[in-house]
């Protein structure tokens, strides 16, 4: 239901009833945008949370940060800076640029280009990922330098899509199958397959979504895409997320190999898990002797004939039953999609997802609606924020106990927190 009338000058006429309640509908062109405080706290926070998503991505339960947190996080930064910084002009030596540290109060504009910088490194790269697999898997060296280059030759290819509109769903599936069936089986050959058909499509839709959160608060598009590139296209996200992985490849002790670790030790890296079984399937194996004609799980291309009619189904059930409007909210991609995490995050979290979602989103957000619209947000991100906090505190090696030596620390396993890392 729409909250127009003929009489009203400005009109919330979203078609998306959470965005009519949560986003507002002024906009003020006067606010100032990429500002000295945008650039600074946006560079700092993105090799930040690179590295610490890259540094969660190791561990059993891995942990994502979300936006939503980092953007609790920079208001608060942002006022700190608003109040402290000198706002007297500052002129560039030798030219006649001049800018303000302190432009005015921080406002909404330049917390959503923060969080664009920001987030751009809250999600590991999948290049990464070929680092431990290459090291602890196959046992083949690969170079820091050489690595670092790989995963900024992904990132910049990305950009320059992003740039031409293209804004492609991933191919999933079908990019490694398609790289396996015509290149010469290599267990680089699924692992690079999917870097280019699979992630590198899902760093552009990313890219070109977080331009409709600029729209929603009237961010120029300039504004917004060169904000991105800063941070993405740059060497901060790739350097950071390349530089977590090597530290910790080199500080823990036979990480990723769960047989050789200490019990109870979280190091046991699900995720390159994942990648390594994606390298063996797609490049070792092979589509062909894993599915069809030789293999034995050919009966599972059937899902793909599954997938494609599913969503059909759902149509043609609105169709005949129109007065159920809750059909047409089944989402088969989404449901069907869901489960490509499960291996990695556990059915425990799909559990605690689904009964958190389904109490505030569908009984909360219905009963209780004025409720919803002011906190929902609030206490998700005040939530999110505690476990990652509590996270990082039980995960970071406690050196005071270790004094300022290199050596490594003799505190036995049994009194260490879960998350210890012996450097």
């Amino acid at each position: 239901m729409l909250v127009c009338t003929d009489g009203d000058e400005i009109c919330n006429d979203s078609p998306i009833e959470q965005v009519r309640l949560m986003v507002p509908i002024t906009d003020d062109p006067t606010l100032p945008t990429l500002t000295f405080r945008t650039w600074v706290l946006g560079r700092i926070t993105c090799v930040i949370l690179a590295f610490v998503s890259q540094f969660f991505l190791y561990r059993q339960y891995t942990i994502r940060i979300p936006a939503t947190c980092v953007q609790m996080l920079l208001i608060a930064l942002g006022k700190l800076m608003a109040a402290t910084l000198p706002s007297k002009p500052v002129k560039v030596p030798g030219t006649s640029w001049s800018f303000s540290m302190n432009p005015g109060p921080f406002n909404i504009k330049e917390n959503v280009l923060l969080t664009f910088l920001a987030t751009s490194g809250s999600d590991s790269p999948y290049a990464v990922t070929i680092l431990p697999v290459k090291k602890i898997y196959y046992k083949k060296y690969l170079n820091f330098w050489a690595g670092l280059l790989m995963v900024l030759t992904t990132q910049v290819l990305f950009l320059l899509f992003a740039c031409s509109g293209k804004n492609q769903s991933q191919l999933n599936l079908l990019a490694p199958v398609l790289v396996a069936l015509e290149l010469v089986p290599s267990p680089s050959t699924g692992i690079f397959g999917n870097l280019h058909g699979n992630f590198f499509l899902r760093r552009i839709w990313e890219s070109t979504t977080a331009s409709v959160l600029g729209n929603h608060v009237s961010v120029s598009l300039s504004d917004d895409f060169s904000s991105s590139i800063w941070c993405t296209s740059s060497y901060h996200w790739s350097m950071s997320s390349v530089a977590s992985s090597w530290w910790l490849l080199s500080a823990v002790e036979n990480i990723c190999v769960p047989d050789k670790l200490p019990k109870g030790s979280p190091w046991t890296c699900p995720g390159m898990t994942v990648t390594y079984d994606n390298s063996v399937i797609w490049g070792v194996v092979g589509p062909k002797r894993m599915y069809y004609p030789d293999g034995v799980y050919s009966k599972l291309l059937y899902f793909f004939l599954i997938g494609g009619i599913a969503p059909l189904l759902v149509w043609a059930v609105s169709k005949y039953f129109p007065e159920k409007k809750w059909i047409k909210s089944i989402n088969i991609p989404n449901i069907l999609g869901g489960a490509s995490m499960l291996q990695i995050a556990g059915a425990v979290n799909y559990w605690s997802w689904i009964t958190v979602g389904v109490l505030f989103n569908v009984i909360i957000y219905f009963k209780y609606k004025g409720w919803w619209t002011k906190y929902n947000y609030v206490l998700a991100n005040g939530l999110d924020l505690g476990v990652a906090f509590q996270s990082l505190l039980t995960s970071v090696d406690k050196w005071y106990r270790c004094g300022r030596s290199l050596s490594p620390c003799t505190v036995p396993y049994s009194s260490r927190p879960s998350g210890w890392v012996q450097l």
